[in-house]
């Protein structure tokens, strides 16, 4: 694959996460306006709350927020980096910086999901009879994935910065 042809199938990824992301969007929309549901978490735990006619729905969307806005900022940040490789800067300082906030975009979702995790198990006590402790889940995967992504974003740094060295010897 040439340079010219990994541009396009970057243009056509961008375009993809921006379609894939309204979608999304459509269908989370959707069911909250013509059904009254949340769609973007997946608990039941959430689901009882959101149906309780004693909790507070404002509150549970301010519990939630913070993961919905880390979701739209991660794609704004891949699809701003898939541009900038479309435009053929794959090595390119914006194109890290751009890298860079995506990695911790993530890693900022993740730890969210986390708190958020927490703060509907702590509401959803509140309501229903449900135990003394609460238990929260890490996905393990998901904090190796960053170091994962952290070790790729040193590696191109470095090899960005061996690359302006030789251009300067040179």
């Amino acid at each position: 694959m040439n340079r010219k042809q990994l541009s396009q199938l970057c243009g056509y990824l961008r375009w993809a996460s921006i379609l894939t992301a309204m979608l999304v969007l459509g269908y989370w929309g959707y069911y909250y306006f013509a059904h009254n549901e949340i769609r973007f978490v997946q608990q039941a735990l959430f689901s009882d709350l959101w149906n309780h006619p004693n909790t507070n729905n404002t509150a549970l969307w301010f519990i939630i927020s913070p993961s919905i806005i880390c979701m739209l900022l991660l794609t704004f940040w891949l699809q701003k980096l898939l541009g900038i490789f479309q435009s053929g800067h794959f090595f390119s300082k914006d194109s890290l910086n751009c890298y860079l906030w995506l990695v911790w975009t993530n890693a900022a979702s993740i730890i969210l999901g986390v708190m958020t995790d927490y703060a509907i198990k702590t509401y959803h006590k509140d309501f229903f009879a449900t135990g003394d402790h609460i238990e929260i889940l890490i996905d393990f995967s998901n904090i190796l994935t960053m170091l994962l992504l952290l070790l790729i974003a040193h590696l191109l740094k470095t090899a960005k910065d061996v690359e302006d060295e030789n251009k300067e010897f040179i």
